[in-house]
């Protein structure tokens, strides 16, 4: 019985009544909506369900072409009215799925984006206070409450300055009529406003003036001179009170303009023989795009890729368009090396006063926050700063291995007879033929499909024979070397504590004359990396010729 046949006759005796027309129905009234799925696992339990239907070779399963339509029909709304603002072109519909796929995975992480805004703003209004709240607060005055006097005749006088404050206002550039510390005018009181008013300060919220008053108002005046602003605690602890006499002058101007914030990283690319290039990016989250100059992009030796038409979307200021024409793609690194980007695009252009420009397209999935104020730009997800530079992070060491608990033996298996020394089988019932011929019939396929593996291994060694020598060749100096590779690691911070094999002492000299040897030919290089170690290729012989195919594993059979 073939398997068609055997599947038709299991369908129809086992499973239930109209269940072809029930499968159907799930297929066309599934929703993406309703399901509370993914589309990528929406898409899976249709296929099964299509599947089903056609490995029975039922009348009512779909075609590529009809389930790609149904699917496009029932998707979610959200996800329909993104795909029909994006052109797919592909005709088979794997190809299609794929698409499709990645604009939900845009679309859901847009929306969870849009959640965690929403949950701030949420969590940023529950801890604003209401109005009640505000008004049913008692006020807080940094001021010294004086009672009224009880009679009208009571009078308060300015006190006199004595020698101490004298010489406090004098150390300080302060005026002796208004008594205000670094003023403009304490070298010519005729500009005193006080004295041109003939007034004095009110003796009822004057205050005592002290040495620390004035230490605290010379450290504000540097700070005004540097041209930086006051910080958040400063600004409440200073008494805004237009009586108050002994305050600083907060009459300053801030800078007209700051600098961008610039981080030093490292580029490498097909050019770049031996280590990276060093490069200042500025970071601005006005751009749009990563932009990168013509001339970084020839020295790194970046491959070119044509750049869309609605991509070459750029301009200045001035409105005057920024041409691109072509992009890359290009990796960058932290100067020591703790921090490494994805994968991103920039786009190329002739004439770009910068050598790179990192613009929200990659500071998005980068998560990189920019503080302006503290002039820093920080790995949301490591705590990483790209302009400063930060202490490496903590290494986190592997746990001490942990002897295995012990295990029972294993139970002997019987011995197999061989076939010549087998009894006859017991056909009458205990073994049915059915079963019997399908084990047959399962060995015949293994044995047929291993010796089908050994025709084409041999062919395709015979057809690649520059793939596989005989001998590996003693030098390098034929060898390509624009092959590059990159092996991504899951912590790099992390240390496995392994014990090292002691080599006995006799082997010492012999080691030491083969390291040499390799080190002069070039094939290997002093570092003093603690996750490098030497490595050697030893071909295995399989029956008297050298294979390379041999799995490592296999090397204490040889």
């Amino acid at each position: 019985m073939m398997l068609e046949e055997y599947l038709a006759t299991f369908a129809k005796r086992a499973l239930p009544l109209r269940w072809q027309q029930h499968t159907q129905n799930s297929i066309l009234t599934s929703k993406h909506a309703n399901s509370g799925k993914s589309f990528a696992d929406w898409v899976v339990d249709l296929e099964n369900l299509n599947a089903a239907l056609t490995n029975t070779k039922s009348p009512h399963a779909l075609s590529d072409m009809a389930l790609q339509a149904q699917i496009e029909a029932n998707m979610h709304p959200d996800l329909k009215a993104k795909y029909k603002d994006t052109v797919i072109i592909t005709t088979k519909f794997l190809d299609w799925i794929s698409k499709v796929t990645k604009l939900d995975n845009a679309l859901q992480e847009e929306k969870a984006r849009t959640q965690c805004q929403i949950d701030a703003s949420v969590a940023a209004r529950a801890k604003c206070k209401n109005l009640l709240d505000r008004l049913s607060e008692p006020m807080h005055t940094t001021h010294h409450s004086i009672s009224p006097p009880t009679t009208t005749n009571v009078t308060v006088h300015l006190q006199k300055l004595t020698p101490t404050k004298k010489q406090i206002l004098e150390d300080h550039e302060g005026c002796t009529r208004c008594r205000v510390l670094y003023c403009d005018h304490a070298r010519n009181l005729d500009v005193c406003p006080m004295k041109k008013n003939n007034t004095w300060p009110d003796p009822r919220t004057t205050k005592a003036l002290t040495v620390e008053m004035a230490m605290a108002a010379k450290a504000a005046k540097s700070r005004t001179i540097a041209g930086f602003a006051y910080t958040e605690e400063e600004v409440r602890n200073v008494d805004t009170s237009e009586s108050n006499s002994y305050v600083v002058n907060p009459s300053f101007e801030p800078p007209f303009s700051r600098g961008h914030i610039e981080a030093e990283l490292e580029a490498t690319g097909p050019a770049i023989s031996h280590f990276p290039i060093a490069i200042r990016a500025i970071l601005d989250s006005g751009c749009p795009s990563t932009v990168i100059s013509d001339e970084l992009a020839i020295c790194l030796g970046l491959r070119r890729y044509p750049l869309p038409l609605k991509e070459d979307n750029l301009s200045s200021l001035s409105n005057q368009a920024v041409g691109c024409r072509k992009y890359a793609k290009m990796e960058l690194t932290s100067r020591n090396g703790a921090w490494k980007s994805k994968k991103f695009k920039a786009k190329i252009h002739v004439g770009l006063p910068v050598p790179l420009l990192l613009g929200n397209s990659f500071l998005s999935p980068e998560q990189i926050v920019l503080d302006i104020h503290a002039h820093s730009a920080t790995d949301k997800r490591t705590g990483y700063d790209l302009c400063g530079l930060m202490p490496p992070p903590l290494r986190s060491w592997a746990s001490p291995r942990e002897a295995p608990p012990s295990t029972q033996k294993r139970a002997t298996k019987p011995k197999t007879l061989p076939f010549e020394k087998a009894p006859v089988p017991d056909l009458d019932g205990q073994v049915s033929p059915p079963m019997l011929m399908a084990l047959v019939r399962e060995c015949m396929e293994n044995t047929a499909f291993q010796e089908k593996l050994r025709r084409k291994d041999k062919d395709y060694k015979a057809t690649f024979a520059d793939c596989f020598p005989l001998r590996l060749p003693d030098t390098t100096a034929h060898v390509p070397d624009h092959i590059y590779h990159c092996i991504r690691l899951k912590d790099p911070h992390k240390v496995v504590h392994v014990c090292g094999y002691a080599a006995p002492k006799k082997y010492h000299n012999a080691w030491k004359k083969l390291l040499d040897e390799h080190i002069q030919s070039g094939q290997m290089h002093p570092s003093l990396s603690e996750y490098s170690s030497p490595a050697f290729c030893i071909p295995k012989n399989w029956d008297g010729v050298p294979d390379l195919s041999i799995p490592p594993r296999w090397v204490n059979n040889y």
